[in-house]
C-alpha cells in the first residue's frame, strides 16, 4: 500500500496529512486561534506534537509558544483536538471532519457551559461582549423595546468566565471545565519580568508593582504561561479536574493522567464509583421504615 505523508504551512494554518489509496486524513492548525498552550502536546499519545520557542516581538513582549507536529507520528485520532480549549485543531477523513477518538467511545468530550438569562440584561450593556479577550461574544443590547441577543461562538469558549465576572446582574453562568491552580514564586521570578503575562491568552497574570500575580478567577490552566517562563520553579500549573461528558476509557484515563495527574485519575475513578452506588442503592426501591 502506497503511503504519503506531507505537512505544509501556508495562510496561517499548519496542515499534516496522510494520504492512503482511499483514505486522507488531514490535521489543520489554525495559527490564529491557537494560543500556544501545551494541552494538545500532553494529551497526545504519540508524542508528534512538540511546543517550539517564538522570538519576541519588536516591542520586547515574549510572544506564546507554537507547535509543530511530526507528520509520520500522527495517527490522526483527534485527541489534540478534543483538548484544545480553542478549537485550533481540527481532524479531516476524506475532506468530512471527523474525530475516531469520540466515535469509537476511547475520549469524552468537553463540557463547554455558557447560558445567557436576557431577561436580565441592561439597556444597552455590552459588557460580556467588551470582556471577552477571545472575541467570541457578540450582543445586540436590550432596548426600550427588544430584548438583548447574546450569540457565543461556543465551541471556541474556553471558560475563562470573564464574561461572568463582568456582567453587571449575574446574567451570565460559565462552568470551566478544566480546575486547577497557578502558582507564582515572586522570588524566583527575573527582576521586572512579565514573559508570563506577555502569553496569557486571557489576561489571568496581571503586573503589580514589577511582580506577576495570577488571577485565578479567569485561569483556564493551559500552561502556555510556564512554557515562556526562564527561570526554573517560578511557575507551576497544576490541573485538578477536567469536565467532560460521561466515559469510562483506558485511554482517558491515560490522558487523564498526563492532564493532570495519579491523584487526578484516581479521584475521577472514585468519583464514578461512589455515583454508580449511588445509583445502584436508588434502584433498589427499598420501603421506608414503617411503609
Amino acid at each position: 500500500m502506497a503511503i504519503k505523508y506531507y505537512k505544509k504551512e501556508e495562510d496561517g494554518k499548519l496542515e499534516v496529512g496522510l494520504n492512503l489509496y482511499t483514505k486522507r486524513f488531514l490535521l489543520t492548525v489554525d495559527r490564529e486561534l491557537c494560543k500556544g498552550c501545551e494541552l494538545c502536546k500532553l494529551a497526545c499519545p504519540t508524542g508528534c506534537i512538540s511546543s517550539v520557542e517564538t522570538a519576541d516581538s519588536p516591542d520586547g513582549k515574549a510572544q506564546a509558544c507554537t507547535i509543530d507536529i511530526y507528520e509520520n507520528r500522527c495517527d490522526y485520532h483527534g485527541i489534540c483536538a478534543v483538548v484544545c480549549p480553542f478549537n485550533a485543531i481540527k481532524i479531516t477523513l476524506n475532506g468530512e471532519e471527523s474525530l475516531p477518538s469520540i466515535d469509537k467511545e476511547a475520549f469524552p468530550e468537553l463540557i463547554r457551559d455558557f447560558t445567557a438569562d436576557v431577561s436580565k440584561c441592561e439597556v444597552g450593556c455590552k459588557e460580556c461582549e467588551e470582556a471577552c479577550t477571545l472575541d467570541i461574544i457578540k450582543v445586540k443590547p436590550r432596548t426600550e423595546s427588544s430584548e438583548a441577543e447574546v450569540d457565543v461562538e461556543i465551541d471556541k469558549c474556553c471558560g475563562c468566565r470573564k464574561c461572568y465576572s463582568a456582567c453587571p446582574t449575574d446574567a451570565i453562568r460559565v462552568t470551566k471545565f478544566i480546575e486547577g491552580s497557578t502558582r507564582i514564586n515572586q522570588a524566583a521570578c527575573p527582576e521586572n519580568c512579565s514573559r508570563c503575562a506577555d502569553v496569557c491568552p486571557v489576561s489571568a497574570i496581571q503586573m503589580q508593582d514589577g511582580k506577576a500575580v495570577p488571577i485565578e478567577r479567569d485561569c483556564i490552566y493551559c500552561g502556555a504561561c510556564k512554557l515562556v517562563c526562564p527561570a526554573e520553579g517560578a511557575l507551576t500549573v497544576e490541573r485538578t479536574a477536567v469536565y467532560h461528558t460521561p466515559i469510562v476509557s483506558g485511554a482517558w484515563y491515560k490522558g487523564l493522567e498526563k492532564l493532570t495527574s495519579a491523584k487526578g485519575v484516581a479521584r475521577e475513578i472514585t468519583a464514578e464509583r461512589i455515583k454508580k452506588t449511588r445509583e445502584a442503592i436508588m434502584s433498589l426501591n427499598v420501603p421506608k421504615v414503617g411503609e
